[in-house]
């Protein structure tokens, strides 16, 4: 049908925990015609199922019977009779315009209605994007996705489906680190990561997560992470905790004075040990004086500490906070940006990107 057809839709709040649904769909100047039409609404109950057509006269000699709705398979449909059976069927032809309509418990969110066509030939359908009741499979009047948007739902496969609908055991897996992946810690002590995840977590008993460095030939250093403060923290909030949205996601890891040393690589990784959480391991070389996360120590820190000078978060407002306890700038972790950071990068020039350990595992064997 292409531009052929118009489709609209209309939701309304009908304040007592029902959204009224209510679709116009007008064929515009497609020969092929619609023979059906399709809303897809998961597990979601839906009444108040209405149809409207036209009413055909004169010695037309469309058959005018209502399109039956047929609830089933995750969605609504409504069919008129196959052209093989009858051509003369109440398809959706040219110059015309039907209405669909239901109510659910459940709000809208953006969905593709799929509209058959009714005389034969290829595409046998086209899609349109619409809204529509989101699935809700805990049957708690509310779509699965605004479950899972404000923390009602976990969703740690990231599948779009609420943890409580899917048997079997969900790892919270990680969705995401600061510093990333391979690139600088950067302070003389005192440095922080960020580690956050696809779903809640709870704070890692003492040794569930390693800090290890990277020896040559594969091997390891000893266990650090007794020297390291690890909290978990929401997502959603910076100052000011939501209760309704609270989401414990991220696990701040905050090393306690100068345990790292400069020019050297860690791994920080979680072999099996935290429970509820996927293994996962990630790399970070000590580059003290790396403001820009260049992954070396030059001249370019310098500018880069610079444009910040004078920069002031006070303690209460900066240990805990993103953006502020980690500001790369700040390269010895008093919460202030100024010529003692200049200090820093002077004791560390120049120091070249370091070459990783060879012959390491992603991660140590468990």
């Amino acid at each position: 049908m292409g531009r052929s057809c118009v489709l609209a839709a209309k939701v309304t709040d009908l304040g007592d925990g029902q959204w009224s649904y209510e679709y116009a769909l007008q064929n515009c100047n497609s020969d092929r015609s619609a023979g059906s039409f399709r809303i897809p609404i998961g597990d979601t109950a839906v009444q108040s199922i209405g149809f409207h057509d036209v009413a055909y006269h004169s010695g037309e000699p469309w058959d005018g019977t209502d399109w039956p709705p047929t609830a089933g398979d995750g969605a609504i449909t409504w069919a008129t009779t196959h052209h093989d059976e009858n051509p003369n069927a109440n398809a959706l032809r040219w110059g015309t315009l039907y209405n669909f309509r239901f109510t659910a418990g459940v709000p809208p969110e953006p969905v593709s209605a799929t509209i058959g066509l009714f005389k034969p030939g290829t595409p046998g359908s086209v899609t349109a994007p619409t809204q529509g009741p989101g699935p809700d499979c805990n049957k708690n009047a509310v779509a699965d996705s605004f479950d899972i948007a404000d923390g009602t739902s976990q969703d740690c496969e990231n599948d779009g489906v609420p943890d409580e609908c899917e048997p079997g055991v969900h790892l919270a897996k990680p969705d995401g680190h600061t510093p990333p992946n391979d690139h600088s810690l950067w302070r003389l002590g005192n440095n922080t990561s960020r580690h956050t995840f696809s779903c809640n977590i709870a704070a890692p008993r003492p040794g569930d997560i390693e800090i290890r460095e990277l020896l040559d030939d594969g091997k390891f250093g000893p266990d650090l992470s007794a020297s390291f403060t690890f909290t978990v923290e929401f997502i959603d909030t910076v100052e000011v905790i939501d209760a309704e949205r609270n989401k414990p996601r991220r696990l701040r890891i905050r090393e306690n004075g100068s345990v790292l040393s400069h020019r050297k690589w860690y791994v920080i990784q979680n072999v099996g040990g935290w429970a509820g959480v996927e293994p996962f391991c990630v790399h970070y070389q000590v580059q003290r004086g790396d403001a820009d996360d260049s992954g070396d120590v030059n001249s370019l820190d310098v500018s880069a500490v610079n444009s910040g000078i004078t920069t002031f978060y006070p303690r209460n407002a900066c240990q805990g906070f993103p953006g502020r306890d980690d500001d790369r700038r700040d390269l010895n972790g008093d919460c202030r940006i100024n010529s003692f950071d200049i200090s820093v990068i002077n004791g560390s020039l120049t120091s070249p990107p370091v070459p990783k350990p060879d012959n390491h595992p992603s991660c140590r064997p468990k």
